[in-house]
């Protein structure tokens, strides 16, 4: 087909369809975003001009239905390019308002890999706190269930408990101090040393630090007190019944 003629057909193509391409694509997305799909539909038709079939317009209209589509695919993904961009800024600002200039220019001679390693460390505080939270969820279900088991299997021969079920609510109760300790003792030990609670060489040593850890240590022996005050009563109760039975 020479240009004249292709010409001709693709304006017959035109004049013909225009009206009815434009209807269907203002039904599905509004005025500009329809303007666009019907000269993006057009153009295809233009570029694929001997290849269109004899029934044209549901071909057009298929063409324009897919335009429509790949039009509100981009407009998902620009709006969650969007919001990744108006969250990355944040890492960036925190960067700002706390480095000193010399920092700042070595910051900025690390390459892209090495800067986002260390702008984790400016927003992942509270994902760290979310996995911890689970992890030491995960860690006391774990221990819930198989230091009842040893409890149990360790105290059954002396009667001290009478199932894994008692057991089981025995550690529970006895490990209340402990719990306890992680709200009362370690905010205020958070409060005091910050990270150097994590780390070798802080600053959290010397007479400070061993108040801490003794009363750590003397929530660890309520729970232990708890932990025998409990044995004690569930081999009372046992021998009770038993005398009771017999």
């Amino acid at each position: 087909m020479d240009s004249a003629a292709a010409s001709a057909r693709f304006e017959q193509l035109f004049r013909a369809y225009y009206g009815s391409v434009f209807s269907y694509a203002l039904r599905r997305a509004p005025s500009s975003a329809a303007d666009d799909a019907v000269a993006e539909t057009f153009l295809i038709a233009w570029k694929r001009l001997e290849s269109i079939p004899r029934q044209e317009l549901p071909w057009l209209l298929g063409v324009t239905r897919r335009v429509l589509a790949n039009q509100r695919r981009r407009d998902a993904t620009q709006e969650r390019v969007t919001l990744l961009c108006a969250a990355e800024p944040v890492a960036d600002e925190i960067r700002d308002a706390t480095l000193d200039p010399e920092l700042d220019i070595a910051f900025s001679q690390l390459d892209e890999r090495e800067q986002e390693l260390l702008k984790l460390v400016a927003w992942d505080g509270l994902l760290i706190a979310v996995v911890v939270f689970f992890g030491g969820g995960i860690y006391a279900t774990f221990a819930y269930w198989t230091l009842g088991l040893v409890l149990h299997a360790a105290a059954s021969p002396f009667r001290g408990t009478r199932s894994y079920r008692q057991a089981r609510h025995l550690l529970a109760y006895a490990a209340a101090p402990v719990a306890l300790s992680f709200f009362v003792v370690w905010p205020v030990r958070l409060a005091v040393y910050g990270e150097d609670v994590f780390r070798s060489g802080g600053s959290d040593r010397g007479a400070g630090n061993w108040a801490f850890v003794l009363l750590e240590l003397a929530f660890l022996a309520w729970a232990l007190a708890l932990l025998v005050l409990g044995l004690r009563l569930a081999r009372s109760n046992a021998s009770s019944s038993s005398a009771g039975i017999s």
